[in-house]
Order: structure tokens, then sequence, then C-alpha cells
């Protein structure tokens, strides 16, 4: 993506990596693994899972608004893929 990002209904997010983080996640509905999100951010950087989780927590904090907002949630480990991160929904459950 080029350009400036603008979540709309979004809270204020200090981050510009916690941005990106959020339209990473958009871009890959399937999830990625903290490796995954870590190489796509910070591709020349060692692996530092502080860092990462401290973006993450700034994305998740500026992305919650009341009723209907996305989220940053994990999804269901398993013994080959470890844990994944991907962008859901919060607020009541949409019917077809």
């Amino acid at each position: 993506m080029l350009g400036r990002i603008d979540l709309a209904g979004a809270g204020r997010i200090e981050r510009s990596k916690s941005i990106e983080l959020i339209v990473y996640l958009a871009l890959h509905p399937q999830g990625v693994t903290p490796d995954e999100l870590w190489e796509a951010l910070w591709p020349d950087r060692p692996v530092n899972r502080g860092t990462l989780h401290t973006t993450v927590t700034a994305a998740r904090t500026g992305l919650v608004a009341p009723p209907m907002a996305p989220a940053i949630c994990p999804m269901p480990t398993t013994a080959t893929t470890g844990s994944a991160l991907r962008l859901g929904w919060t607020g009541p459950a949409s019917t077809p």
C-alpha cells in the first residue's frame, strides 16, 4: 500500500508500525504467524518478541471502538502452525 492510511472509526494509534500491522492483517484474512508478521514489518532485524508485543498491543488499543470494531484476534494453535493472529470483528454476530 502506498500513501497515508486512514482507519475510520479507530482511536488514535501512535505507532506507525501498529498501523502497518493492521493493514497487513487486513490483507491476510487467513491470519499470519508472529514470525511472518515480524518478517513483513521488520525484514532486516532479528526477532524481538517485546517489540512485536508492544506493536500488537498498540494496534489493539487503537482499534477499540464500540459497537462494531475490528480486533486483532489470536487464532487456534496447532502443533504445525503454532500461534497466529488475524483481524476479526467484535460486536453482534452477523446473520446471513
